[in-house]
């Protein structure tokens, strides 16, 4: 009896693959792979670049200098979803062209206000800043935080502009770009000052005045024409009041919880361990940058019309997806989970050797975050932004509890291994949400990736146990 049950198991297994596989290959001959391979290889490139100059700012700037451009980056991200109200995202799905110049009206009214509201902000926190963490740096960069904010959302607005007009291939030209310019003057800038944080920082501005030269000049033209409008922007927040209300909570949420244990090193232990920290994070999360800039608005472009009119391809689309996002990620993230105090060490130098010892901890929970995050859409398309906030305020929770209980009652990595088991709970949460929506096979597809997960890392340390 109990053999019989074993074989249809395994039957079912091979059935469920290989239709996974047809699927796949039914996927991949679509308009979806010829879009997806333009954003792909764009944004590729540009994580390649990244990734390569990566050992040439590790040994320019040291962990502090690191920490204190982090601060201003997560002030920075906060006080953009703020401004925004998230309105940008409803470019990409309005479909009246009225409609779109009133969103657009008003978006240039709310740059004026948070631009103006932001200068207020940075005169309020600075005595409060300067004195808590007080360094002279914060002199400086508190100061560039409005001008960061405007190019922040002009180039947002930029882009969404691209996706919706299918012009996928300009925004790759834009962050291709981008990211040599950007890197070049985080290189030469840092080397010139002796790894002053400020070279880092003012790289970042570099984006938007290549996002808007890389337009045509009568796009701008039109752009630019737009005149501000406070009853357009009323209009707006009246017409997609379910962004500012639901959206916008949920992402200020979700972003807290990512950043929760940069901050608090930074703060409670120092900028250097912080650093450290978010120079970990952003190595292990370059490939899901990777796939969510590559995949996301190629995904949620189709889904907007497939998810209400062939539910079937909507589901054959994101499990395959999920697992081809799974895949590109599983080789990596699993010879980090086995050799990443190694290979930090070698690569990005002695004094990043702790980056290593949290990129251990750390690399499985990121492995299901990039799998699961970019199908996000899912919310948007099915309008359910109440579940996409419950499903954020259950992430919030199930990272930063374990992160306080471990920081408290256990040693720090300890705390660090809690924060991401909390986290892979809230990616798996997260999933079984868009599952749910989407009519999924959740403890399929997550059993499977769970077990080609674990034999792939038991392999790599019965080879780590040869040298």
């Amino acid at each position: 009896m109990g053999a019989s049950l074993e074989i249809k198991s395994s039957k079912n297994i091979k059935n469920y693959l290989l239709e996974w596989y047809r699927d796949i290959l039914k996927v991949w001959k679509s308009s979806y792979l010829k879009n997806l391979s333009i954003t792909g290889l764009g944004v590729g490139l540009g994580s390649v670049i990244s990734l390569v100059t990566s050992p040439i700012i590790s040994r320019i700037f040291s962990p502090e200098a690191y920490g204190i451009a982090g601060l201003y980056a997560n002030i920075l991200s906060y006080l953009a979803l703020a401004g925004s109200l998230m309105l940008p995202t409803g470019i990409v799905v309005i479909q009246n062209p009225r409609k779109l110049y009133r969103l657009l009206a008003g978006l240039k009214v709310l740059w004026i206000l948070t631009f103006l509201l932001s200068i207020l902000l940075v005169i309020l926190i600075y005595p409060f800043l300067s004195g808590w963490l007080d360094y002279p740096s914060i002199r400086i960069w508190i100061w560039l935080l409005p001008f960061g904010l405007l190019a922040s959302q002009i180039g947002s607005v930029i882009e969404a502009l691209n996706v919706r007009g299918s012009q996928f291939g300009l925004n790759v030209k834009i962050n291709l770009t981008n990211s040599i310019i950007g890197r070049a003057i985080t290189i030469i800038g840092g080397w010139s000052t002796g790894g002053h944080y400020l070279a880092i920082i003012l790289s970042s501005f570099i984006g938007v005045f290549v996002a808007v030269c890389g337009q045509a000049k009568s796009a701008v033209l039109r752009w630019w024409r737009i005149k501000p409008s406070w009853r357009a922007l009323k209009q707006s927040v009246k017409e997609f009041a379910y962004y500012p209300l639901y959206m916008l909570p949920g992402n200020v949420i979700g972003l807290l919880a990512l950043s929760a244990p940069f901050l608090v090193f930074s703060f409670l232990y120092s900028p250097a361990l912080g650093g450290v920290y978010l120079f970990t994070e952003n190595i292990l999360a370059a490939p899901f940058r990777l796939a969510s800039k590559a995949i996301t608005p190629v995904y949620l472009q189709k889904i907007s019309t497939l998810f209400h009119s062939s539910p079937r391809a909507f589901r054959q689309l994101t499990i395959t997806t999920n697992f081809a996002l799974f895949g590109a990620g599983l080789f990596p993230y699993a010879i980090l989970t086995v050799w990443a105090p190694e290979i930090f060490t070698y690569v990005f130098g002695a004094e990043w050797w702790e980056g290593g010892v949290m990129a251990q901890y750390l690399s499985f929970a990121i492995l299901f975050r990039m799998s699961s995050s970019p199908l996000s859409g899912v919310y948007r398309v099915a309008m359910a932004e109440k579940m996409s906030l419950l499903t954020q305020i259950v992430m919030f929770f199930t990272r930063t509890i374990p992160l306080a209980v471990g920081l408290i009652w256990f040693t720090f990595y300890q705390a660090l291994l809690m924060f991401a088991i909390g986290s892979l709970m809230g990616y798996l949460f997260h999933f079984y949400q868009l599952c749910k929506l989407g009519s999924l096979p959740f403890f399929k597809s997550v059993g499977i990736q769970f077990l080609i997960f674990g034999a792939m890392c038991l392999l790599l340390v019965i080879g780590k146990s040869f040298f």
